[in-house]
């Protein structure tokens, strides 16, 4: 039995709040717009409120609105993590995300590719075996999946102490290529300058399974 219509799907980055905006969300729109573009540098902003007033149709619509409202100075990314966490690493979701919104910029093919080979040396199975091999607790940071290649990992580390160290310095390397390549998608200008802001969405994060909703943090 059905008791109220099914929701139209919103046509993510082309529309903003033009109908059906019952609830006047585009001047909220407008007011989160225009407090983004003053924010210098990087920041986190949280939509809150109770469930069901809204938020995910709410940022649905203004993913679209506000690139037509930046003039093609920013660019939006939305992201429902709940349709994700069945993966074992967000990072790997998002920056799939990232690299479907920049697909149609040929510019951009070698730095999304860089973008993403330092995703995968920063995934999780990464992390939990450079974590064993530090503690020396393979099978059970790990499990039964990866207790081969742990032991064997824990083996290498014993006969050189430098190798745990240098798998954190290849960690922090893929870290600031990681941020490399968020920068260099944001076009930087002669003047070192981003000319175009890049804003992730993260929706629907309070629905996902606790492990995955803290690491996509």
């Amino acid at each position: 039995m059905r008791l109220r219509p099914l929701e139209a799907n919103v046509d993510l980055y082309k529309q903003g709040f033009e109908d059906d905006d019952i609830l006047d969300r585009q001047e909220l729109s407008a007011r989160l717009s225009a407090l983004l573009d003053r924010v210098e540098g990087s920041t986190v902003v949280a939509v809150d409120g109770p469930w069901g007033c809204g938020k995910t149709y709410f940022l649905q619509r203004w993913v679209g609105a506000h690139e037509v409202a930046s003039k093609g100075s920013t660019k939006t990314i939305y992201i429902n993590a709940f349709e994700q966490d069945y993966l074992s690493d967000p990072l790997i979701a998002i920056t799939g995300a990232i690299e479907n919104r920049f697909s149609d910029e040929a510019q951009n093919n070698s730095t999304i590719q860089g973008l993403k080979l330092a995703a995968q040396r920063l995934s999780r199975p990464a992390a939990r075996i450079s974590l064993a091999a530090a503690t020396a607790g393979a099978s059970e940071l790990a499990g039964a999946t990866f207790g081969a290649l742990v032991n064997s990992t824990v083996d290498e580390v014993k006969k050189n102490p430098n190798a745990f160290w240098q798998i954190e310095r290849n960690k922090q390397n893929a870290v600031n290529d990681l941020k490399k390549s968020l920068i260099d998608l944001s076009n930087l200008n002669s003047d070192n300058k981003p000319e175009r802001r890049i804003v992730i969405v993260i929706d629907e994060l309070d629905r996902c399974r606790p492990d995955y909703a803290l690491e996509t943090i």
